[in-house]
Parts: C-alpha cells; sequence; structure tokens
C-alpha cells in the first residue's frame, strides 16, 4: 500500500478563511442538522478568536489543496481552572483518500499540539450519523454525554 501523502498541520495563514470559505458548502451539506436553516457563519468572531490565540486550525492537505480541516476552540474551563479545547467544526472532504485515517491523524495532530499549548482536556461532539468516538476512544477518549438537538421545525412540538 502507497504511503497517504496527506499533511497535517496547525495553520495560522491569513488566506486559511478562503480555502475553508470555499469548502463550507460542501461541509454544510453533509453534515448540518438544520439543513432548512440557511447556512451562516460567524467569520468576524472566529477572526477575533483566531487573532487573539482562541482559535486553533488543525488542517489536511494534499500538496497544497485544502482537503480537510478542524477549528477548534481553547478556553480556560468555566468551572475548573484547565485550559480546555472543543472542536468547533471538523470536515474532511468526502473524496479524500483514507478519510478515516486522515481523520485519525488530524485528531492526534489537535491533541499533541493542544498539550505543547497547555491544555489539558480536549472535548469533541461526535455526530450519529458521522460517529468517530472509536478513534477518539483510541487516542484515549472516553463517552462523558449525549448531545439533544430540538431544531426549529419541531420547537411547536406541545410540551406536557
Amino acid at each position: 500500500m502507497a504511503a497517504l501523502k496527506i499533511s497535517i498541520a496547525t495553520e495560522t495563514s491569513a488566506t486559511l478563511r478562503d480555502e475553508i470559505e470555499k469548502l463550507t458548502p460542501e461541509h454544510w451539506a453533509e453534515f448540518a442538522d438544520n439543513q432548512d436553516i440557511p447556512l451562516d457563519i460567524d467569520w468576524d468572531t472566529y477572526m477575533r478568536m483566531h487573532g487573539n490565540g482562541r482559535l486553533l486550525v488543525t488542517t489536511a492537505r494534499r500538496n497544497a489543496e485544502l482537503v480537510g480541516y478542524q477549528l477548534l476552540t481553547a478556553t480556560r474551563h468555566l468551572h475548573r481552572d484547565v485550559l480546555l479545547i472543543s472542536d468547533a467544526v471538523t470536515f474532511i472532504r468526502p473524496d479524500t483518500e483514507a478519510r478515516w485515517l486522515v481523520l485519525m491523524r488530524m485528531l492526534q495532530h489537535t491533541v499533541t499540539d493542544g498539550r505543547r499549548r497547555g491544555a489539558t482536556e480536549f472535548r469533541f461532539r461526535v455526530k450519529t450519523a458521522h460517529d468517530y468516538g472509536r478513534l477518539l476512544e483510541r487516542i484515549g477518549g472516553e463517552p462523558t454525554e449525549v448531545t439533544y438537538l430540538i431544531p426549529k421545525r419541531k420547537q411547536n412540538v406541545p410540551v406536557s
């Protein structure tokens, strides 16, 4: 089997937003829970967080082409004095060779880079339709909670 020619890195490039923005429609189409609500990314907030070091970006590139990204926040935990890194979004193009292996390498890179920055806890949200919990377990993750979404289309359901 040939070596996977995808590089994984933490990036801070000023052009990164443009590259990620080109992939967001494909990302939205595959992962969005609320397709009926238009995509409206708050890029200003992302850029502010990026500028003050609270947004981490892990990328996957085939040659120079961006094929995957993970946006993560770095914040002090609200209840304990620890640096917590949490994923905001993770996407790898579906046509990427060995997509699950690329995701595993991105997760490993994120944790290694986060530890280098002083993080002691990491939180990853995993969609039930795209469950990569087993990969997280392989790098020490433990399932700790379940998140429920009440989408706009169900907010008129009577509460009994």
